[in-house]
């Protein structure tokens, strides 16, 4: 009786050892099998800096996989539109991990690790007044010599923020000198052989000796001249700005039409590819309805 309790108990220890092993087994095929699945890990940044239209995956994470075509399409995939050049935006998981389904991913093919949200901003380059100034005068002055070049610098803004990349700046002369020596000046900003800004401002070509009185006196001719140009021109780029109650939204479109300061234009959303119309507040900013 004793020995064949004894070899039962030993056939149930046997029984138990058993689906140990199994069940070891199974766990070790599962974890396998998962992560056979994940090809590569996704290691978020807290900041990036993007440097063209797009925001690329490759340039806000860390990308470690062994499979290169794998990696090769994980990097070139865009996340979504890039900020105007200074300003920035802010990502997170949820919406990385929805741009990669559209672009067929399958979460299980990857692991995202690291910030929850990412500020992405778009690098640039800073044109400064100073630098517009010179250049016109360059332009103008060799054609008058002997003459000095009074400039409307209100109508140059202070700053003018663009991408960093192939930047030209064009100066014209946009109407000869009346016969009191005013004249339009434009600058075109050209960014990779598209031109990207036009500034139009007012100026006026002086003896050596001034004739400072009489530009003091001519105000009212300098503000007429000012409104003369078109401050936005077809082609550039420029910020769409939309404004309700207690909402504003700002994003990036482009001029479809040439227009004045109060003018109504029509207007390409970059983002949406919509076109709209809206007024014209400043050189570089459109508001559009929320309607």
């Amino acid at each position: 009786m004793v020995k064949k309790t004894m070899k039962n108990e030993r056939r149930n220890f046997q029984k138990r050892i058993m689906i140990l092993v199994v069940d070891l087994i199974l766990v070790f095929l599962i974890t396998a099998q998962v992560q056979g699945k994940e090809k590569a890990i996704i290691y978020l940044k807290d900041f990036a800096i993007t440097k063209g239209s797009f925001i690329l995956l490759g340039e806000i994470a860390e990308i470690q996989t062994e499979n290169k075509e794998f990696f090769k399409k994980l990097k070139e995939i865009r996340i979504g539109s890039s900020p105007l050049p200074g300003k920035s935006r802010n990502l997170n998981r949820d919406y990385i991990l929805v741009r990669l389904y559209q672009n067929r991913v399958n979460s299980e093919e990857i692991l995202l690790k690291g910030a929850h949200q990412i500020c992405v901003s778009s690098s640039s380059r800073i044109i400064k007044k100073e630098e517009i100034i010179k250049l016109a005068k360059e332009l103008v002055l060799p054609l008058y010599q002997g003459k000095e070049l009074k400039i409307d610098e209100k109508r140059i803004p202070s700053s003018v923020i663009v991408p960093p990349n192939k930047v030209s700046l064009i100066p014209n002369i946009e109407s000869s000198p009346d016969s009191q020596g005013y004249l339009i000046i434009s600058i075109k900003i050209v960014v990779d052989s598209k031109i990207y800004q036009t500034i139009h401002f007012p100026a006026r070509i002086l003896s050596e000796r001034g004739e400072s009185k009489k530009v003091k006196s001519n105000i009212s001719t300098f503000q007429s001249l000012a409104n003369l140009p078109f401050i936005v021109n077809r082609g550039d780029i420029i910020t769409l700005l939309a404004e309700g109650e207690n909402i504003r939204v700002i994003t990036r479109g482009k001029a479809l039409e040439s227009g004045k300061k109060g003018e109504k234009i029509k207007v390409l959303n970059v983002d949406s590819l919509k076109k709209i119309e809206g007024e014209i507040i400043d050189n570089k900013t459109v508001k559009i309805s929320l309607r």
